[in-house]
């Protein structure tokens, strides 16, 4: 299996945020990225989404999206700290 396949694999996860148990699922490239950001930040994985559920769009409520979008800003703000393919 090449990392497209493994990365492209979705992950279901729950989390509490502010005080609610939530699920989202993302494909495994994503958690990947946001455990990294999560980390470089120094807070744990549920509290950076926390914060990015904060400040989601009011026309939107897929959380998943909003975490895809978040890594996909991130990575062209630090294009070389991408993986190569």
């Amino acid at each position: 299996m090449n990392r497209l396949e493994t990365g492209a694999r979705k992950q279901k996860r729950s989390m509490r945020i502010a005080s609610r148990v939530t699920s989202v699922a993302l494909e495994a490239l994503f958690w990947e990225r946001l455990e990294t950001m999560a980390r470089h930040k120094n807070m744990p994985l549920n509290r950076l989404i926390g914060c990015l559920d904060g400040k989601k769009p009011s026309h939107t409520k897929n959380l998943a999206s909003v975490l895809r979008c978040y890594c996909m800003l991130e990575a062209l703000k630090h294009p070389g700290s991408a993986e190569p393919g």
